[in-house]
Parts: structure tokens; C-alpha cells; sequence
């Protein structure tokens, strides 16, 4: 699998995700190493020299250049690695043990070389010389924790072969002092050794930990993006789920609308039909009577009176069905009890073969709203009230129309209750009603509010606050 770097080498950052952990960590040790190697072997060229020139006359010369010449070759040869390694690009990255192996090698070759030259020069030096040889010993151990520790091993590859050399050289000194300082440079070895472990630890555990972290961010970017989709899908989803409810809900209001239309439109037919017919047939029998060599006058003043009645409740009918129906242009006052008494003559017939219509008009001032939204409001509850109750035995039940004036609130009270047994609950009726909703908004548009809700003295019912015309002050009373 070949990882893929968007920039060019130096390649920085951590392998894709798929590999294993413990080659992400191996690289980038590698990679650190790669960083730090330049440095570390271009240091070995001048104290090599410096070891020649202090030991210049005391070993032979060719003995001398030759050693320093393979020091030479292989700094040439581990910074031709080096440059191999930064120019790999994204392809070092695919094999980081192949890249480890090649700077153990060369630490390994570069040890060694030291090893040999420090068993060459070191047996029969003089104090001085060899005191300067474990000094450059120490220096090429402390240098080499800080360059190569980045891969422990290269470290170890490096540092132990001139370690064991120096501490041979020392023991086979025919110096006391020279001989003493040989386990010290062991031990030294030791601590180097333990130190460089240790960091090799804490910076593979470091770089694990944020190769995992890495990855832990990657997985929660992932998860945000999926769910930021998600999110965008149900918000869609919920815009198209809102949008047909609100085609349902405006197809029940429709359907609420017509339903009480067509009931309005069964009791108003009723309203006229009896009258009408009263009428027909009064006439047919003055038609009659008329027609007669001798008619009887005082049948025929009662006919006229009965037309005469049913044609005035006809008129009546028409004109409460105009009242509610007319568009305001006085502004925002409304006489409530003229709005009301209109619509119960509207729903007198759905009322009369169901209840007793009983009155109860407390003195209220001017209502602000309008004739025809109000009439809707009303007409709207006053059928559901009456469809509520049984046909039959309508003299034994009242459905009670009442007002009342809170000053206190500033508020108008209407309350329409059907008798108490013979209704659900108020919220039972209201709860799946979709014209009780529908003229609920028309209220809370007025400013008002309207409940469902037990009415004292009467059953379940509605009762519907507007507010006055006027901000206070009792107008005249209907």
C-alpha cells in the first residue's frame, strides 16, 4: 500500500490511515533520525581529524590517513543514504524498515570504524593521549544519544562497539589511572544506553499516542460530516413532512368548513322551508276561499295573518343571515349580543329539535373585532354544542348562550354549554375538532382566547374572552 503525500520531500505528517500503528511510529522515528543524521556524521569528520593530528608522529602516517580516509568514505557513504532518504519522497514512507535498517548499518560501520581506531592509536599512548581519547570516547557517546536515539537501535549499533574498544584499550594500559577509568566507561556506556531507552519509549508511546489522536480526529470529522448530512436530511425532511401536514391541515379545515356549511345550509333550508310552506299553503287556501261564491272572511284574515308570520320569519332569517355575513366598515367595534343573537337565529333549527335555547346577557361594552370573523366563531360553536346533543326530548335540556364583563381583566366572556350528561367532556370535544381550531386562530387573531372547559352552572362547553373595544369603560348596554 503506498501512502499517499500531498507535498513534496521533506515528507512531513503521519502515514494514511490503514496501516498498522507500530509502522506509523517506526516511520516517523526513521523520519526523525533522517533529520537529526546529516548533523551527527558530518561531526564525525572533524574530530577524526583532530584524532590525527594529536596522534601525528606518534603512529605512522599511512597508518593515519588511512584510517582517517575509510572515516571519510563512510560519512560519504551514510550522507549519500541520507540524500537517497530525502529524496524518496512519499515512497520512504511505503518501507520504513528497509530506510532503518540502511542508518543502522552505517552507525553500525561508523562504530566499528571508531573501534579500530581507537584500538590502533590507544595501546602505548601516554597518559595524555589517552585521557584525550576517553574524552573524545564521551563525546562521540553523548553526541550519539542526542542524534541516533531518535531509532534505538542505530544508537546501540553505534555506540556499543566504541564503547567496548575504549573500555579494552583502557584495561590493557599499563597505566593505573588508564585501567581505573575502564569500568567508568562502561558504566558511562550503561547510562547512555539506559537514557536512550527511555526516550525511545516516551517518544514511541508520544508519537502513538498522537497517531491515535490523529486518528481520533479524523474519525470525529468523519462522524461530524455524516452527521451535519443527516442533519440536513432530516431538516429537509422535516420542511417536506411540515409542508403536507399543512396541506392535511388546511384540507380538514376545508373539509370542517364545508361540513359546517352544509349544516348551516340543512338548518337554514329548515329555517325557511316551514315558514315558506305556511305560507304556500295559506295562500292556496285563500286561492280557494276566494275563488268561492261565498268565502269565509274570517278564515281568510286568519290565513293572512299565518303568511303574514311565516313570511316574517323568513325576513327574520334572511336579515340574521345578512347580519353575519355583511362585511364591517365602522372600525373595530362589534355589538356582541346583535352578533350573537344573529347566529342563534342562524342554528335555530339544528338547536331546536335538540335543546332549549336559554339566554343569559349580562351588560357588556363593544367588543373589538369583526361581524363576519366573530359570526364564524360563533356559528362554529354553537353547531358543535348543539350536534353534540341527542334529537328528541328537547324540553328537558338547555344550552345555555351567556355573557359577562370582567373589569378587573378587561376582559369579555362568552360561554355556549350544552346540558351537563348530555355532552362529552369539553376536551373530548375540542381535542380532534378542526373547526375548534380553526376558531381558536380566528380569536387569537381578535386578540382574544378561547377554551374548552367546564362552564359553571351548565356543562361542557367553550368560552371565549375578547377584549373591549374600548380600553376601559362600560359602554351602553345591548
Amino acid at each position: 500500500m503506498a501512502w499517499q503525500v500531498d507535498h513534496s520531500p521533506p515528507v512531513t505528517g503521519s502515514p494514511p490511515r490503514g496501516v498498522a500503528v507500530a509502522e506509523r511510529v517506526l516511520a516517523a522515528q526513521v523520519q526523525g533520525l533522517f533529520d537529526k543524521l546529516p548533523m551527527a556524521v558530518l561531526s564525525n569528520l572533524p574530530i577524526a581529524a583532530a584524532v590525527v593530528w594529536v596522534f601525528w608522529g606518534l603512529r605512522p602516517a599511512a597508518q593515519l590517513l588511512a584510517w582517517l580516509g575509510a572515516v571519510v568514505l563512510l560519512a560519504a557513504g551514510r550522507m549519500l543514504h541520507c540524500r537517497r532518504y530525502q529524496r524518496a519522497g512519499p515512497g520512504r514512507l511505503e518501507a520504513p524498515r528497509r530506510w532503518a535498517r540502511g542508518a543502522v548499518v552505517g552507525a553500525a560501520l561508523s562504530g566499528t570504524a571508531w573501534a579500530i581506531g581507537l584500538a590502533a592509536f590507544g595501546p602505548g599512548a601516554s597518559v595524555e593521549t589517552g585521557l584525550f581519547l576517553l574524552v573524545i570516547v564521551a563525546g562521540l557517546l553523548a553526541g550519539s544519544a542526542g542524534t541516533l536515539s531518535e531509532h534505538l537501535p542505530a544508537f546501540l549499533a553505534f555506540a556499543s562497539p566504541v564503547a567496548l574498544s575504549a573500555a579494552a584499550v583502557a584495561i590493557s594500559s599499563g597505566h593505573p589511572l588508564e585501567r581505573l577509568l575502564a569500568p567508568f566507561v562502561l558504566l558511562y556506556l550503561g547510562a547512555i544506553a539506559r537514557v536512550a531507552i527511555a526516550g525511545d519509549r516516551r517518544l514511541r508511546a508520544t508519537l502513538e499516542l498522537g497517531i491515535r489522536n490523529e486518528e481520533l480526529v479524523t474519525d470525529l470529522s468523519a462522524a461530524q460530516a455524516h452527521l451535519t448530512a443527516l442533519n440536513a436530511g432530516l431538516e429537509r425532511r422535516v420542511v417536506e413532512r411540515s409542508e403536507q401536514l399543512a396541506r392535511v391541515e388546511r384540507q380538514l379545515g376545508q373539509a370542517a368548513l364545508l361540513a359546517s356549511v352544509g349544516g348551516l345550509a340543512s338548518s337554514v333550508a329548515h329555517e325557511i322551508n316551514n315558514p315558506i310552506a305556511s305560507v304556500l299553503a295559506n295562500l292556496g287556501f285563500l286561492e280557494e276561499e276566494l275563488e268561492g261564491d261565498r268565502p269565509d272572511l274570517e278564515s281568510c284574515r286568519d290565513a293572512l295573518s299565518d303568511a303574514r308570520h311565516g313570511a316574517d320569519r323568513v325576513r327574520d332569517t334572511v336579515r340574521s343571515l345578512s347580519a353575519v355575513a355583511r362585511a364591517d366598515h365602522g372600525g373595530e367595534s362589534v355589538d356582541l349580543q346583535g352578533v350573537l343573537e344573529a347566529c342563534t337565529s342562524v342554528v335555530a333549527g339544528e338547536m331546536r329539535r335538540r335543546a332549549v335555547l336559554s339566554r343569559d346577557y349580562g351588560q357588556v361594552p363593544p367588543v373589538r373585532g369583526d361581524t363576519p370573523g366573530l359570526a364564524q366563531v360563533f356559528i362554529q360553536l354553537l353547531l358543535q354544542t348543539a350536534w353534540a346533543i341527542p334529537e328528541g326530548a328537547p324540553a328537558g335540556r338547555a344550552l345555555l348562550v351567556r355573557t359577562a364583563w370582567d373589569e378587573a381583566r378587561g376582559r369579555v366572556t362568552v360561554e355556549i354549554a350544552g346540558p351537563a350528561g348530555a355532552l362529552p367532556s369539553a376536551d373530548d370535544a375540542a381535542s380532534d375538532d378542526v373547526g375548534f381550531k380553526l376558531a381558536g386562530e380566528v380569536v387569537a387573531r381578535l386578540g382574544g382566547q378561547l377554551e374548552a372547559r367546564l362552564v359553571a352552572g351548565a356543562g361542557p362547553g367553550f368560552c371565549v374572552e375578547l377584549l373591549p373595544a374600548r380600553p376601559s369603560g362600560l359602554a351602553a348596554p345591548c
